[in-house]
């Protein structure tokens, strides 16, 4: 458990992942643990207000609420991360935007991954962050 945008566990603790798989494996089978990869997920918004004032209040709200489901420890609609592999829907955007004390509704959304390495995304084997996010608003 991390409060880093993109938690990387210590040389330690992947030694003891390590250490606990290999004991119930069988002999023949050789582990590589490795840190997580990362994906970030970049969105940006037109959203309107529900009032005219407090705009710059409406936007950091907005921030912090996609940086907050988009943490892969502790984000996601339970609040238990993200799997492995495993993105956002453009939907499920909409609706913690929607969803955040001001905000009318969103007007439009769109949203890309950036990958840390080139083929990330290809190999199905990372684990999503929160991204630079643009937040417009309207009223």
């Amino acid at each position: 458990r991390d409060a880093e945008a993109r938690p990387r566990p210590s040389l330690e603790l992947l030694r003891r992942v390590n250490d606990f798989l290999s004991a119930r494996s069988a002999p023949e089978v050789s582990l590589v643990v490795l840190a997580p990869r990362y994906v970030r997920v970049c969105v940006e918004a037109e959203v309107v207000a529900r009032e005219a004032s407090g705009g710059g209040g409406v936007q950091v709200r907005c921030k912090e609420r996609l940086t907050q489901f988009l943490h892969p420890v502790t984000g996601g609609e339970q609040r238990r991360g993200w799997g492995i592999g495993e993105s956002p829907h453009e939907s499920d955007l909409y609706a913690q935007l929607e969803d955040v004390d001001g905000v009318d509704y969103v007007r439009s959304l769109r949203f890309r991954l950036e990958e840390e390495e080139p083929g990330t995304l290809e190999t199905k084997r990372f684990v999503i962050s929160s991204g630079e996010h643009r937040i417009q608003l309207e009223s």
